[in-house]
């Protein structure tokens, strides 16, 4: 049973929504956007992306220092970065600057910096407020639906609003609306904050130091996996609109795809919470994977037209894609519940959350040069490239971290971690 109430969990859990409007236009829209709207050189873009993100990458073990050192200006500093989050958008989606590249990196790093403190900040108070592992993985799906909802309406949103207005006026709507998402969210989620007062530390035993000294084989082994998992979500991320432009030939159809995607993501978070109670967190993450793998592999045989076989793949995929969802968030929430790291939560998040930029980062400055290579040359090896890119190198990445889980499984001795 749950100790908290269903209002306690919403007023927590319903910021993920807004927060997750950073993250689409940012790892998905951009490149296409930028590039088809401005005419801005996707090897360009790529450099200008990556540098940022890795900027980015490298400042998010720096917000979970700060947030762990200085957890009394946690509310002022929550609003500040609200604001943050609303310039960012703003910006981004409605270039105020005449150099294109120049608003892009102000955008960019203005609202990245934002999303990810939030996502540090909501993720570690969550992962710290309640005991129970029921509870815990409750608390953290019901937060992942919010995350996926808010996702699932920001990628259909731009091609809704694009039927109606301009390419301009749409994502300023877009930025509109997730300001004023944010910022009811914020109102929630400040209730909650006053209401459950989530400690994470005692000031006077902190130190910088104990992020090293605290870190063990199960998180080398968690961290491992994940960087590998999430470097084969990132580069199909990147790459989704220019796989449906060139090799689907249905570029009207690329919110439909995203949609369906996500769509399978949320309807599968229950199954794959409950798998895991049933065989154990480790050996469901390692499973899913492999179907990913399975399921995705066939998206290497489609072409001009295949749009109903594309779309059930990206079902299926996303199905498969629940589990990166929650799973390792679960696993870092067991983990960093005991007396040597439950005061340092916000710096092992920062660390999870460095490390999906830093695949994010990698996938765009490996994928955009050798598609803009190909396009400027209009060579016909495009097509082999595109599924190279998009099918087989998240494949190879997805079974190494089904591996790594694997070996983790059968070697770890903490058994409240395996199960």
């Amino acid at each position: 049973m749950m100790a908290v109430s269903t209002k306690s969990i919403f007023n927590y859990s319903f910021i993920a929504m807004p927060i997750a409007f950073a993250s689409v236009p940012i790892y998905i829209f951009l490149p296409d956007y930028y590039h088809q709207s401005f005419g801005v050189n996707l090897t360009l873009l790529s450099i200008v992306l990556f540098s940022l993100r890795i900027f980015d990458a490298v400042l998010d073990p720096l917000i979970g220092w700060y947030c762990d050192r200085f957890e009394h200006f946690e509310k002022a500093s929550f609003i500040a970065i609200v604001v943050l989050f609303i310039l960012g958008i703003t910006i981004t989606c409605t270039p105020i600057f005449p150099n294109k590249l120049i608003n892009l990196f102000i955008g960019i790093l203005l609202a990245t910096i934002a999303f990810s403190y939030l996502t540090i900040f909501v993720a570690t108070k969550g992962a710290l407020w309640l005991k129970s592992d029921d509870e815990k993985s409750t608390v953290i799906s019901i937060r992942e639906v919010f995350n996926i909802t808010g996702v699932l309406i920001a990628s259909v949103l731009p091609f809704i609003l694009l039927i109606f207005f301009s390419q301009k006026t749409s994502y300023t709507i877009y930025s509109i609306v997730a300001s004023m998402l944010i910022i009811l969210a914020s109102i929630f989620f400040i209730k909650w904050l006053n209401a459950t007062k989530v400690s994470n530390q005692n000031l006077h035993s902190f130190k910088l130091s104990n992020y090293i000294r605290s870190f063990n084989r199960d998180g080398v082994f968690l961290f491992l996996a994940y960087i590998m998992s999430a470097l084969g979500s990132a580069i199909p991320a990147v790459t989704l609109v220019f796989f449906s432009r060139y090799i689907l030939e249905t570029p009207d159809y690329t919110g439909v795809y995203i949609f369906v995607y996500f769509l399978g993501a949320i309807l599968f978070i229950p199954f794959i919470r409950k798998l895991a109670i049933n065989i154990g967190i480790i050996k469901t993450w390692g499973l899913a994977l492999v179907f990913c793998v399975f399921v995705f592999a066939f998206a290497s045989l489609l072409g001009k037209g295949d749009i109903i076989g594309f779309s059930v793949i990206s079902f299926l995929a996303g199905a498969g894609f629940a589990s990166e969802l929650i799973l390792p968030s679960i696993l870092l929430a067991k983990w960093i519940d005991c007396d040597e790291r439950r005061n340092l939560g916000n710096g092992y998040y920062a660390i999870l959350a460095f490390l999906g930029k830093f695949c994010f980062a990698l996938a765009t400055i490996i994928a955009l040069p050798l598609l803009n290579s190909q396009l400027e040359n209009s060579s016909d090896n495009l097509e082999i490239t595109l599924k190279i890119i998009y099918c087989i190198m998240p494949c190879i990445a997805k079974l190494v971290a089904a591996v790594i889980l694997f070996i983790w499984y059968k070697k770890s001795k903490y058994l409240s971690l395996v199960g």
